[in-house]
């Protein structure tokens, strides 16, 4: 726990001080959408009984390939994200 205390806020600053290339409503939407479908992967996957490790990679990968769809709709239809 204690090197908790110094990792989180060093991993924070590191990640605040990162210029990460492409355009700022493209990322948003990407992190958006990607907060908002990963707890239906959480859950449906949940009942396949795998262990954590590949639940974490499996619902990574979804919520990505899920992320780019409904940004994909929001330009179509501008009420989800």
């Amino acid at each position: 726990m204690f090197f908790l205390m110094l990792l989180c806020p060093s991993l924070f600053i590191f990640v605040f001080n990162l210029n990460i290339k492409g355009q700022g409503k493209k990322l948003a939407l990407f992190s958006t959408a990607l907060y908002l479908i990963h707890p239906l992967f959480q859950n449906l996957l949940k009942s396949f009984n795998i262990n954590s490790i590949e639940l974490f990679l499996v619902t990574v990968v979804l919520s990505c390939l899920a992320s780019i769809i409904l940004i994909a709709l929001n330009k179509k239809i501008k009420v989800i994200l």
